[in-house]
């Protein structure tokens, strides 16, 4: 790519469960996610049962 994260990152989400909507989606990942999300500091993890 021309250029690294800090200038170009994208993810692609492929879902092949009808059954799976895109608001099911969101509900997951906002439970997965660092809180608040632009909070760089909230992505470091303490150790290592966070991975």
């Amino acid at each position: 790519m021309n250029g690294g994260p800090q200038e170009f990152l994208s993810w692609v989400i492929e879902n092949k469960h009808k059954d799976f909507k895109p608001d099911d989606l969101k509900t997951w990942l906002e439970g997965r996610l660092p809180r608040p999300v632009s909070d760089e500091l909230e992505w470091l993890a303490d150790d290592e049962d966070d991975y």
